[in-house]
């Protein structure tokens, strides 16, 4: 009974966590909508913020409808892939911001510095992003027997010894006997 209130406190914490990371995303995305006119990067953050958000809600469902082992663990390798981009994009966001306006008149190819206060959002939210994330992410690997209801422990089945006390010596097999012909005794 004790296990079974950890594993629903485990489950609404991280249920809590994307949704949290759904709030966080949601201002991400509109963040990255008053950056996106920046010349070679701004739709780098729109597509960024839907990663974030198909990432959140495919994460939702499986937490809360699929739990199978595959894509309990497929949401771990891509919550790891998403603290990655998460991270990259605070520090890119985050040193952009400190861009200079240049003065009037000069123009420079693909430079833009149009809004600063956006690209520090961007990177705050991105910074909020990875620290969820990452949370998360640990914890559903730490935690993925209690969702999946599979052990990822293997079973030792082999025996090393084949002359006496192996699964040949019981009559199932011959095959790993010594000299064996890869039939079953009982035949």
């Amino acid at each position: 009974r004790r296990f079974l209130k950890m594993t629903m406190d485990r489950s609404k914490l991280l249920n809590f966590s994307l949704l949290v990371n759904a709030v966080v995303t949601f201002c991400f995305v509109i963040s990255s909508f008053f950056v996106a006119g920046n010349a070679n990067n701004g739709f780098n953050a729109v597509l960024t913020g839907m990663l974030f958000a198909v990432f959140t809600l495919g994460a939702l469902m499986v937490l809360n409808k699929t739990r199978t082992t595959i894509s309990v663990g497929f949401v771990i390798g891509v919550g790891a892939s998403m603290v990655f981009l998460a991270l990259e994009t605070a520090i890119y966001w985050g040193r952009l911001a400190g861009c200079k306006e240049l003065p009037d008149g000069v123009e420079l190819d693909h430079y833009t510095c149009n809004n600063p206060s956006a690209m520090r959002s961007v990177a705050a939210f991105a910074v909020f992003e990875f620290l969820i994330l990452l949370g998360f992410t640990i914890g559903l690997s730490l935690w993925k027997d209690e969702f999946t209801g599979e052990s990822s422990v293997y079973d030792d089945i082999s025996s090393n010894d084949h002359l006496g006390s192996g699964i040949a010596s019981e009559g199932y097999s011959n095959y790993d006997a010594p000299g064996g012909n890869y039939q079953s005794q009982n035949t």
